[in-house]
């Protein structure tokens, strides 16, 4: 018999390679990869990710001892504060009400407060018809959906957590819902919703030191201090749940919010390497700067929250890989169970794609109601989602119409206060400004490079544009001033501004360096 299911297996295999061999090949041009990146760039890129992965995994679980576990978690949550900056000094939040909506089992309250001095958040607070006393406060961060708060799915997350007893505060992202930053003459996108104008926005912060996904995380951090100013939530048991982008704000909240004691990350958390090697994208404020030169892995974001409540919410057939994520859950349990906490971490995943479907909100809110003690019903009620537009704050659905200060009024505001105080540096001394800034290698002549033709036809870099390789090992080059217009490299090597692909670096070391730690003034945006 099993003879019999060998050979039926091999016909299997065999038979459409057998077919296709007899059909003869007409011109049949040969395929090539069409990779997002160079493939010289992108396989560097890959090795340099997964020693840091390496490093981080075997680091994580040789931890034998509770001490040993504390110290790591002690260090992560200091260099989270390196990696994400300063936080403002905190302006009084200005919080206002602007209605309430009736509902089956739940009010909701349309909210409005300042996260920065005249920079309003828009959301939604989701309280419990029938609580008997504080209950446990959870933020809802919403995915990338032009809707924001709005979204149906960020509707069935708060409503869900409502019907059950907690008390769920939906909000607006930068950029989403009612908070466009760049809007037209009539309140629509003027550049475009979403990660379109988090790009925009941190191509013009990183100019001046800043990280876009600082700014999101320290919103999620305000709506937290609106959230425990309600006196119907209980400040002692707080949580934050959100998928896709909002898995990313989770995750980046998480990290940086020491009063969170419950966090659901979905569809999201899984590993930079498994990312690079997928050449999935990333947005500006999904790759904050430096966490991998400090030997980071995308799990270390999460490590300053334990032992508190988590669980990871995810997707077989998500694009973000379910084999990162799965290594996530293995080297976070570790620390869990040195810490003697495993009964406060969780996994749950489900046979879909990129979603959030019900059965994850069950295990999200089932999880946090354990966490908090709760005993609450394990199916989720029908849940209705209500137009967008009676969830708006605003009359016209932006902000707009209140005159907000927005992002690039704050960024235009740090640029000029960073221009007189550096004035204007030339010649030597620019040079010198520079090299420090760059934290460039001391030279005497200026680096190898090739010059080679433009990928128009692949869409790389600008047709107009001319493409430069740097070697690590200088030729033959004879030596000359620094003065000498021989000892130059062309001027569009020297001021040629780099386009959206980046210049491959070509190595002729086999050995991969360690990775360096980024500046405060660059990002790295995937």
């Amino acid at each position: 018999m099993m003879r019999v299911v060998r050979c039926v297996v091999l016909a299997l295999i065999l038979a459409p390679t057998c077919a296709w061999a007899q059909t003869p090949v007409v011109n049949m041009p040969e395929m090539q990869p069409l990779n997002r990146f160079p493939r010289m760039m992108q396989e560097y890129l890959v090795r340099r990710v997964r020693a840091v992965e390496s490093a981080s995994a075997e680091r994580i679980m040789d931890l034998a001892s509770r001490d040993e576990a504390e110290a790591y978690i002690a260090e992560r949550r200091s260099q989270m504060r390196e990696v994400f900056g300063e936080w403002p000094e905190r302006n009084p939040l200005n919080a206002r009400t602007v209605g309430t909506l009736e509902r089956d089992g739940f009010v909701v309250e349309r909210v409005i407060f300042d996260s920065r001095p005249n920079f309003p958040v828009t959301a939604n607070l989701y309280l419990p018809a029938d609580a008997d006393g504080p209950a446990p406060g959870v933020l809802v961060s919403s995915g990338h959906s032009r809707e924001g708060k709005g979204a149906d799915y960020n509707q069935f997350l708060a409503q869900s957590l409502a019907r059950r007893g907690f008390v769920a505060l939906a909000y607006d992202p930068i950029g989403q819902g009612e908070r466009l930053q760049y809007p037209d003459e009539e309140g629509q996108e003027r550049v475009g919703s979403g990660t379109r104008e988090h790009n925009f926005i941190w191509r013009q912060q990183c100019l001046v030191g800043e990280f876009f996904g600082s700014w999101r995380a320290w919103d999620g951090m305000r709506a937290l201090d609106y959230l425990v100013s309600r006196p119907e939530v209980d400040a002692q048991r707080l949580g934050i749940t959100g998928v896709s982008g909002g898995g990313t704000l989770t995750s980046i909240i998480t990290a940086n919010e020491s009063r969170l004691t419950m966090s659901a990350p979905g569809c999201y958390i899984t590993t930079w390497r498994r990312e690079t090697e997928n050449e999935l994208p990333a947005d500006a404020e999904q790759m904050p700067p430096g966490i991998l030169g400090l030997g980071m892995e995308m799990y270390d974001m999460l490590v300053p929250h334990i032992p508190d409540g988590l669980i990871l919410l995810t997707e077989e057939q998500d694009f973000f890989d379910q084999r990162g994520s799965l290594e996530a859950h293995e080297r976070l349990a570790h620390i869990y169970r040195l810490m003697g906490a495993e009964d406060k971490l969780a996994y749950y995943v489900g046979p879909g794609g990129h979603s959030c479907p019900q059965p994850m909100r069950e295990a999200m809110v089932a999880h946090f109601a354990a966490v908090s003690g709760m005993e609450i019903d394990a199916a989720e009620p029908e849940l209705v989602a209500d137009e967008d537009a009676a969830l708006w704050w605003t009359e016209s659905g932006n902000i707009g119409e209140l005159a907000p200060t927005t992002c690039f009024d704050f960024t235009r505001e740090l640029s000029q206060a960073l221009a007189q105080e550096r004035g204007k540096p030339s010649g030597d001394e620019l040079v010198a400004r520079v090299v420090g800034l760059l934290d460039l290698p001391d030279r005497e002549d200026e680096p190898e490079y090739r010059i080679l033709r433009g990928w128009s036809n692949r869409g790389y870099a600008r047709p107009y544009a001319s493409h430069f390789v740097r070697l690590n090992r200088s030729g033959t080059r004879r030596r000359s001033s620094p003065n000498s217009r021989m000892s130059r490299a062309p001027l569009a090597l020297r001021l040629h501004k780099p386009s959206a692909a980046t210049v491959p670096q070509c190595s002729t070391s086999p050995t991969v360096p360690a990775m360096p730690r980024c500046a405060r003034t660059s990002a790295s945006a995937g």
